[in-house]
């Protein structure tokens, strides 16, 4: 940083300053300034008062990320519940009782019980693996094999889930992306 000062003092260079969040990077509670604007003195002398004012609100520099449907859901024992309670829900509230209004209704219940019941699906594999390996370590019992039958089954559907999350995801990327061969056979 030293020699970095010293350059700027060598070009004859200083800070513009600044008006409003003197941070332009943020992640959680952590903050930084991470550009800076500098000038010269005659440059300085022919706009007087100049100042850096390129500041944006928390609110315009964060998108929501799209929510979209998870194939992977359809692999879950409780998802037709939660499709038939939201859809349902949607005329309970008063919603109007349309199309546009239960599709709604349904995805942001959908996205909720995502965040709370399917949540981490990497924490509930390593835990189904566990158990079974607790389950199939010790005496095999009817109850015990039972146990190990039904923890196999579960990890079975967390692993395709897996692989249609991330076959989903590279579709995805396939289709936005393209095929980046195209031109060459064109």
């Amino acid at each position: 940083m030293n020699d970095f000062q010293e350059a700027l003092s060598d070009c004859n260079l200083e800070d513009i300053g600044f008006i409003g969040d003197p941070f332009t990077w943020k992640r959680g509670r952590v903050s930084e300034c991470l550009d800076r604007a500098v000038v010269s003195p005659s440059w300085s002398a022919l706009y007087p008062g100049t100042v850096d004012t390129d500041y944006k609100d928390e609110a315009s520099q964060r998108k929501p990320r799209p929510k979209y449907f998870e194939a992977k859901w359809l692999n879950e024992k409780t998802f037709r519940d939660v499709v038939k309670e939201a859809w349902q829900g949607a005329d309970r509230e008063g919603d109007g009782g349309g199309v546009k209004a239960k599709l709604g209704r349904l995805q942001e219940a959908l996205h909720a019980w995502d965040a709370t019941v399917l949540m981490k699906p990497r924490k509930r594999l390593r835990k189904a693996q566990r158990d079974f390996d607790i389950a199939v370590s010790g005496v095999l019992t009817d109850e015990s094999e039972a146990k190990a039958k039904e923890l196999a089954e579960l990890i079975e559907i967390l692993l395709e889930q897996e692989e249609i999350q991330w076959m989903q995801r590279s579709r995805a990327n396939w289709l936005k992306e393209g095929d980046r061969n195209t031109s060459f056979f064109s």
